[in-house]
């Protein structure tokens, strides 16, 4: 994540405590504050892109529920899915790293086989199951 000038959304700070506010309803803000709200989020998600995870931390959320609830209430676009797909495969964001498979052919055959729903399923009587 980037880090950016302060000046570049001058209500920043003053959006950030609003989106922390506990109990906070989308609804009964008044058309001005909403619509700020709407700006400054799609700014952040669209314009400068952040995934909703990135926003979340923003706020102080742990997860992007609350971040994403809050887009689709106001109206906010979200970003085409390949594009998102890609940036997080560019920027590596992986929870875990990628290592190359490293076992021999049989392995990989019997993985794959696994994969392809090689094993079958059957139930010969009423409380045994067969696999």
């Amino acid at each position: 994540m980037q880090k950016e000038h302060p000046a570049a959304y001058p209500e920043r700070e003053e959006l950030l405590a609003l989106l922390r506010t506990k109990g906070l309803s989308i609804r009964e803000l008044d058309d001005a504050r909403r619509e700020q709200l709407r700006e400054f989020l799609d700014y952040l998600h669209n314009a400068k892109g952040l995934s909703l995870n990135d926003i979340a931390k923003l706020i102080g959320n742990k997860t992007s529920g609350y971040t994403s609830w809050v887009c689709r209430e106001l109206g906010v676009k979200p970003r085409a899915f390949e594009e998102a797909r890609l940036k997080g495969i560019r920027e590596k964001r992986r929870k875990y790293e990628r290592k190359p498979f490293g076992g021999t052919d049989e392995d990989r055959a019997y993985l794959l086989g696994l994969r392809h729903g090689d094993p079958s399923v059957s139930r010969p009587w009423r409380v045994v199951v067969r696999v």
